[in-house]
């Protein structure tokens, strides 16, 4: 019997020094951070920490100090869009490791560890920041192709924690845990942990009634050291199971990830709402400081719980500046699908998750399907008034065609042997080369990392590049080089669009507004890409507003707001 509670299983199973991995499937247990955080407030544990995202209830783990270094692929905020937080970069200043990692990378290095290999074979790439900070870490190597002695190839070293932390819908006594499409990372973080894995379940089942179960991914039971049950184990997270489980999926709490931006980027507000979650015995008492009615509601068919504005429907108001430039990308994006015949398209976060939903339903109406993916595993996203708001939300994966996992969407489809993908991604800065930083700036503020973007960068077949048009954007030379530029034909601003036939190429301007040439001219490229009497953007059209603006919570995604540079001055 591995049944017991998360609270004897983190006393027994972790140790102070620990390598603990929270797997992504693509749910996290929040549970679990809770617990460990409970376990050793107060302490120095000095643990190495993991998980694709430190996002939302893993700023806890931070908040605390409970690591000496922290590996992921992102850290700060996801929603709505992705913004840096002011915690990590106060970890930097007091010397803690964030140790930065692409997507597709990181799982490959899981892989490696559960297969028993020292390391990942990788994409051959440009030198980055990010590949040279691993390598100076004794993480990353670079080596001649045996084959081939002009080509070079990446090695990762394998992650092998110590003890992996899963959520999944259910369990059962005897060790077997039941997990769902998508599926993340997949079981690699679990099988690769050396001491061996503690799920969290958000019910535990008979053995019968796991026999009856539809397909399931299941972790190997032997690997499985303690099953718990946790309901709601993965909130604010989402939670995604076959529709024959009533109520076991439910979707973001959206509210609960501002109330943890907050809560880390505000000591005064971090120790009363620190101080009730660790207070907190067990899933009960936190689901009453979230409250029933609350949790209730986040199940598929409730109310959605979220606090966000829409701009009004339809295509009578102006176009905002975030718009036009969303607008741009799409018809980029649309045209460009048409010409190369591209066979799927890449969504990033944000405005480019936007114009690559807004560029599927330009591209409908030309009777082209293409589909649109997102790199924790969806495929053949909904992009019209249905689908998600969010691209890691439950709606979005509810409506997406396909459910599979990072490996095969980032590695395969997007930037595998024979892929046909066009990548869509945003910039805190970006260079005349197309290169991109999204990490870290020259002053120590730490933004919020890869994700899957230096994976893009190096492999998908052409990338589009979504930034404002400003000194602090467009810079003569990246502070940190997240993403290399080879593959980047276009960068898309608010003012004009930056276009180039190949990496060797001058840059041209499109669709430069007359209005915009001042703000053109403050650009932070120099020498500036030559003007050749670029023609204005024609304005958008009302089916283009219309579309964009019916998308769910496209006010979100599209609104004029007070903008932060990478400085962290506010602009306008």
């Amino acid at each position: 019997m591995k049944v017991m509670s998360l609270a004897d299983a983190v006393t027994c199973f972790t140790w102070p020094g620990d390598h603990l991995h929270f797997a992504s499937t693509p749910s996290r247990s929040n549970a679990a951070v809770r617990e460990v955080a409970r376990r050793y407030v107060g302490t120095r544990p000095d643990f190495v920490i993991s998980c694709t995202g430190f996002h939302s209830t893993a700023h806890l783990l931070a908040l605390l100090r409970l690591g000496r270094r922290y590996i992921s692929c992102f850290f700060g905020d996801n929603y709505p869009q992705p913004r840096p937080n002011t915690l990590y970069t106060t970890l930097l200043r007091e010397g803690s490791a964030l140790e930065h990692w692409s997507l597709s990378g990181y799982v490959a290095a899981l892989r490696a560890g559960a297969t028993g290999l020292p390391y990942a074979l990788t994409q051959p790439a440009d030198a980055t920041s990010l590949t040279a900070e691993l390598a100076a870490a004794g993480r990353f190597h670079a080596i001649a192709d045996p084959g081939d002695p002009h080509r070079r190839l990446g090695l990762l070293a394998a992650l092998c924690p110590d003890i992996t932390f899963v959520h999944a819908p259910l369990g059962d006594p005897t060790g077997r845990v039941a997990c769902f499409a998508p599926y993340g990372e997949g079981h690699w973080g679990a099988a690769a942990a050396t001491r061996g894995v503690v799920a969290t379940v958000e019910r535990v089942v008979t053995p019968d009634e796991f026999d009856s179960l539809p397909n399931p991914l299941v972790l190997p039971p032997h690997r499985v050291l303690a099953v718990c049950a946790e309901p709601y184990g993965a909130h604010p997270q989402p939670l995604h199971a076959p529709a024959g489980l009533p109520h076991v999926s439910y979707r973001d709490d959206f509210d609960h990830y501002q109330k943890w931006r907050e809560v880390a980027e505000s000591p005064d507000r971090m120790k009363g709402f620190r101080d009730r979650v660790l207070a907190a015995e067990g899933s009960p008492a936190y689901q009453r400081i979230v409250g029933a009615d609350r949790l209730a509601a986040l199940h598929p068919g409730g109310p959605p719980t979220r606090s966000v504005s829409r701009r009004p429907p339809g295509g009578a108001e102006p176009a905002s500046t975030a718009e036009l430039m969303i607008v741009r990308a799409a018809r980029i994006i649309a045209d460009l699908v048409e010409q190369h015949q591209y066979q799927v398209v890449l969504a990033g976060i944000g405005h480019s998750y936007t114009a690559a939903r807004l560029a599927h339903v330009l591209l409908g109406k030309r009777g082209i399907e293409v589909p649109v993916l997102v790199e924790t595993g969806l495929y053949g996203i909904d992009c019209g008034p249905r689908g998600g708001a969010f691209p890691l939300g439950l709606d979005t994966i509810a409506g997406a065609h396909r459910l599979t996992g990072i490996e095969d969407v980032l590695s395969t489809l997007t930037c595998g042997a024979n892929n046909r993908c066009i990548g869509v991604i945003g910039a805190a800065q970006v260079d005349p080369t197309g290169a991109v930083n999204s990490t870290r700036t020259a002053l120590g503020r730490q933004l919020v990392g890869s994700g899957g973007a230096h994976d893009i960068g190096t492999a998908a077949d052409e990338v589009i590049v979504l930034a404002r048009c400003t000194p602090e954007r467009l810079v003569p030379r990246l502070d940190y080089v997240t993403t290399p530029g080879h593959h980047v034909r276009h960068v898309v601003t608010d003012v004009a669009t930056f276009r180039r036939a190949t990496p060797h190429d001058a840059w041209t301007v499109l669709d430069l507004d007359t209005g915009d040439r001042r703000a053109y001219r403050r650009c932070g490229w120099n020498p500036l890409p030559h003007d050749g009497g670029s023609a204005p953007m024609p304005s958008p059209e009302a089916h283009e507003l219309t579309a964009l603006r019916a998308l769910p919570d496209g006010g979100i995604a599209a609104r004029d707001t007070a903008h932060r540079d990478p400085t962290g001055r506010t602009t306008p």
